[in-house]
């Protein structure tokens, strides 16, 4: 499945039920001059449905970096995830498509079935995980080879309030088959400003087991952004 129709699929979904989404947006930008020109952007939007029997979410992530004129990162993802609750515990389907130029593949995509059980949920604090199996399909940017197998998924999402201004979350994603182990950190600490505006720094580990010859198992980002909530 290409970009484009992930995207559509995913912009669909949003919009059968719009009104009734919620969610947060952030966006980051550092621009330089003179003795060097440099520019990097990073942008995110998460959208949550929670109703009496569904949770669904849908998050969309971008990167951007550029170093005089040379483009020296650029990442793309989308990802889908529906839960079908049954009070703490749930059954879910997940979706996950990820356009990285500079991790050897030309994309990677993911569905995966599985259980989870959500621990806490309340005033801020959130502590859920969950397993799954599914099917992953990777496509080799130098030999355009795709490969394909099945893989064991695990996810964790937590999040907790230091104070009434500052938060740490973190959100850790393992997706393990016979030839490959991806697995992303993304660990953050918000700092509200009021409301529904907030700054938010974060650092983001993503390592392949394997990739083409010439490109790293580990890349890290670290991002100072604003966050708004919707």
């Amino acid at each position: 499945m290409n970009k484009k129709m992930c995207l559509f699929l995913l912009f669909l979904s949003s919009s059968l039920q719009a009104e009734s989404w919620q969610g947060e947006g952030e966006l980051g930008v550092t621009l330089t001059s003179g003795n060097s020109e440099t520019e990097s952007w990073n942008g995110r939007i998460d959208l949550k449905h929670d109703s009496e029997q569904w949770r669904n979410s849908l998050g969309l992530q971008s990167l951007k970096a550029s170093n005089e004129a040379l483009v020296t990162a650029e990442r793309y993802v989308a990802a889908l995830k529906s839960d079908y609750k049954f009070k703490r515990n749930y059954a879910f389907a997940a979706f996950r498509y990820e356009d990285d130029r500079f991790s050897g593949y030309d994309y990677q995509t993911s569905l995966t079935l599985g259980l989870g059980r959500r621990f806490w949920d309340s005033e801020g604090k959130l502590l859920d995980l969950s397993i799954g199996l599914g099917n992953k399909r990777s496509s080799d940017s130098v030999t355009a080879l795709v490969s394909s197998e099945a893989i064991l998924r695990g996810g964790l999402l937590f999040s907790y309030p230091l104070n009434k201004q500052v938060s740490l979350s973190e959100e850790l994603l393992l997706e393990s088959g016979q030839a490959l182990l991806q697995t992303q950190s993304v660990t953050a600490l918000a700092v509200n400003m009021s409301q529904n505006l907030a700054a938010k720094f974060s650092l983001t580990a993503t390592h392949n087991s394997q990739v083409p010859v010439g490109s790293e198992k580990t890349d890290t980002i670290t991002a100072v952004s604003l966050l708004y909530r919707l």
